[in-house]
């Protein structure tokens, strides 16, 4: 993966989607790692268009992070400079290509987003 560098201001998503035309991308890639990358990419939210700044990990760095516990999760927080805040968390053993590409597909087709935190995959947490 190659990091693209950053764009003037990407929190607009008709600015971003030209700056990507004009670099011939789907996403602007911030930071690269085996385990951990942050992204940018355009979607919908709750009806508009934004832009979703993402930070993407594996499940097992999310745990050494103290982020996540044995199952997937989408986090979706609040706006800010780059766009709308979204973590993800992924039982994959790696960050690549392949995955960013399932990642933003999830991300687009998946109608009932709401923000906060949502959990899915693997065993449901033990009751309390």
């Amino acid at each position: 993966m190659q990091d693209t560098g950053e764009p003037g201001e990407a929190a607009d998503p008709l600015q971003l989607e030209r700056e990507l035309e004009r670099l011939g991308r789907d996403y602007l890639l911030r930071e690269a790692g085996d385990e951990e990358a942050r992204l940018c990419f355009t979607g919908v939210f709750e009806g508009q268009p934004v832009v979703w700044d993402c930070r993407f990990l594996t499940l097992q760095r999310a745990r050494v992070l103290g982020l996540a516990a044995d199952r997937d999760f989408i986090d979706i927080g609040a706006p800010g400079r780059r766009g709308l805040s979204l973590c993800v968390a992924l039982d994959i053993p790696s960050i690549d290509e392949p995955a960013i590409r399932k990642l933003m597909i999830m991300i687009r087709n998946y109608r009932r987003l709401r923000r906060g935190r949502h959990e899915f995959g693997g065993p449901p947490p033990a009751a309390g």
